[in-house]
């Protein structure tokens, strides 16, 4: 009978043996049948499997279509892609631990970034960054809408709010609503002055004002004659002509004065304080001499240099003697106390 030649199961014949073949020859099948076996399922060691193969028909055919060894192909995988490069879709939801990081391409001059689309396919958001301004934008655009209905710019310190579809500047209209510096320069004066603008600016609140740490006012060393500060005003007196001032506290540019002013009247001055050179001048631009009337009163120079001329007749830094209400002598040197009688 006819033994066929074969080392694998593809040129075993299957009608072998034949019915009317020599019975001697069977043990010939039965020895090929072994070699075939073994030599297409060697296993690790060249021998055959040494344990059964549990997977399922349907699980072996997952890799159909594998043109080379599968560990080498998650080993060859490049660090900064997963999977192949090119467009890929992930349906359902993907998380990401710690950061999802996307590597802008400047050589390619336009925009990278994230974007959120609906089922048809239409943009309706976005979060990119420019590689030609180096600007990092955030927009949305509602459905049927052919350009961004809101794009916020963040560049240089600044964030740039517009929109494409609204003509015109969008006006807040909700107290959580951001307001961009052209609704404040024509909404925030008072009556119509700018909200900021070199020279006087005027805006208010109607309570309180709280600042935490640190209020800084900036002056500006091209406007010498004047002062930076902090004005008081009386309510209804408070208008562009006419401010009404009635304190201050300021800081004289050019010669680097500290002043601090009170007046009983609006737009008048009663008292001046102003700290310079390690002193403490107070003066008032009525003329008068500012004398101390209450026990707690600042004293200044001119008024204890006139109380220890009428108390001891010789006048602040001189050298004399004088007698006191008890009849002592007391005996002054350069102004100095040295003999109390």
């Amino acid at each position: 009978m006819p033994v066929e030649s074969a080392t694998y199961i593809d040129k075993l014949e299957k009608d072998y043996p034949l019915q009317d073949d020599d019975v001697s020859q069977g043990d010939d099948h039965l020895r090929l049948t072994k070699s075939v076996l073994k030599n297409t399922f060697p296993g690790s060691g060249g021998d055959g499997f040494k344990e059964a193969i549990t997977a399922s028909e349907t699980e072996l055919n997952y890799v159909k279509g594998v043109t080379s060894g599968i560990q080498d192909q998650f080993s060859g995988l490049s660090s900064v892609y997963v999977g192949k490069e090119g467009s890929q879709e992930i349906k359902g939801t993907l998380t990401v631990h710690e950061e999802l990081r996307v590597i802008a391409d400047l050589a390619s001059a336009d925009f990278d970034g994230l974007t959120i689309y609906d089922a048809a396919g239409n943009l309706l958001g976005a979060f990119w960054y420019d590689e030609i301004s180096g600007a990092v934008g955030v927009g949305n655009r509602r459905p049927n809408e052919s350009s961004p209905e809101t794009m916020a710019m963040f560049e240089a310190g600044l964030v740039d709010v517009t929109s494409v579809t609204i003509a015109g500047t969008p006006v807040p209209t909700l107290d959580t609503h951001l307001a961009n510096k052209k609704y404040v320069d024509d909404n925030g004066g008072y009556p119509s002055e700018p909200f900021y603008q070199n020279g006087y600016s005027y805006d208010h609140t109607e309570t309180r004002l709280r600042v935490d740490n640190e209020l800084m006012i900036n002056g500006t060393v091209d406007n010498q004659s004047d002062y930076v500060g902090i004005s008081l005003y009386t309510p209804n007196a408070f208008n562009f002509n006419n401010p009404g001032m009635h304190g201050s506290f300021s800081f004289h540019i050019p010669t680097g004065d500290v002043a601090i002013t009170q007046g009983a009247a609006a737009n008048s001055i009663n008292t001046r304080a102003t700290f310079s050179g390690g002193n403490i001048t107070v003066t008032s631009d009525s003329g008068a001499d500012t004398k101390p009337t209450e026990p707690n009163h600042l004293c200044n120079k001119k008024y204890v240099d006139g109380v220890i001329l009428a108390a001891t007749g010789q006048a602040v830094g001189a050298s004399g003697t004088f007698e006191d209400s008890n009849g002592k002598t007391i005996t002054v040197v350069n102004g100095l106390i040295t003999d109390l009688g």
